[in-house]
């Protein structure tokens, strides 16, 4: 299978900028909703402790209708999130 990888990149300076106005895990919804705009399917590791909330808020941000599959430690689960979890840290 193929599964297409996307990398947002954002400075520290606007991390605090943002962290005036919302939570991080606020940030990294926003984040992954602008990554998953245009896919049927994303895998993410859950970076609020309700996984499902963390999916849903996902979903409902990006404005579409996308299956989030979100869980607690995806990337040990699921290759394709190990893989994007290597991209993130390069």
């Amino acid at each position: 299978e193929r599964f297409e990888t996307k990398v947002l990149k954002i400075s520290p300076q606007k991390i605090d900028k943002m962290r005036e106005e919302m939570s991080m895990d606020w940030i990294m919804v926003h984040a992954f909703a602008h990554l998953v705009r245009g896919v049927d399917v994303a895998y993410v590791d859950a970076a609020d402790v309700d996984a499902e909330r963390f999916g849903k808020r996902i979903s409902e941000l990006a404005g579409q209708k996308i299956k989030i599959i979100s869980m607690h430690k995806a990337d040990e689960k699921i290759p394709v999130v190990s893989a994007a979890s290597i991209v993130a840290k390069v």
